[in-house]
């Protein structure tokens, strides 16, 4: 028995299958088929038996083999071939590609699929603009919180450069200054690391505290 040719095979097992019929199926005579949900299609059945999920190439296919597309009474787009037709299987082998350029006059069937793929396009340039727009909020947000921190640093040095002797500093500012570092480490290891251990280090000590304390955020906020 001849083998008919893999795209025409593989379409007419598809309309065979009951359970892709609210997707694409055979008209009521069995002489053709048609599309009711093209997104549908496109995601599964297309992705899942011809590999691709570009509609406007599985039309070109269908040109290419000899199919013509008509409209009924309701204004669905049928596909049909003369050999192509349910209960034919045996004779699907007849149906043959066309090979030469010249030979093919390609037919676009469908003239909204373009637009549909534009419109996908055009949704997924959207999510990634808000995606966008919200790593940089998150940016901004990062570099006010270290930028505000760095101020309220800098407004306790000079606190303590007016106010207190080290031994007072020492009694006073421990503990916060504890804190302070998890915080900031746990933020930004690097900006802590170059901005806080030289002034730890005048205020309170040789006693790093990145050594003693694991810092994070977390951490941090089991002392509030």
């Amino acid at each position: 028995m001849n083998k008919p040719a893999k795209f025409v095979a593989i379409l007419y097992d598809i309309l065979e299958q009951d359970n892709f019929k609210t997707t694409i199926r055979w008209t009521k005579d069995g002489k053709g088929f048609y599309i009711l949900r093209i997104p549908e299609f496109q995601s599964t059945i297309m992705e899942e038996f011809f590999n691709t999920q570009n509609f406007q190439s599985f039309l070109r296919q269908l040109s290419l083999y000899g199919f013509k597309m008509k409209k009924n009474e309701k204004n669905q787009k049928i596909y049909n071939h003369p050999l192509f037709f349910q209960g034919n299987y045996q004779e699907l082998y007849k149906i043959q590609r066309r090979k030469k350029a010249k030979d093919i006059q390609e037919q676009y069937f469908d003239s909204v699929s373009p637009q549909i793929s534009i419109n996908n396009m055009r949704h997924q340039l959207e999510i990634l603009r808000r995606q966008q727009q919200q790593l940089l909020m998150q940016m901004r947000i990062q570099f006010q919180i270290q930028f505000l921190i760095a101020k309220k640093i800098n407004a306790m040095v000079d606190h303590f450069n007016e106010n207190h002797t080290n031994e007072q500093r020492k009694q006073i500012y421990e503990k916060p200054m504890h804190l302070l570092f998890q915080l900031i480490f746990g933020h930004k290891p690097e900006f802590a690391s170059n901005l806080m251990e030289p002034l730890y280090e005048d205020l309170i000590g040789q006693l790093s505290p990145f050594s003693e304390f694991p810092c994070s955020p977390i951490q941090f906020a089991k002392f509030l």
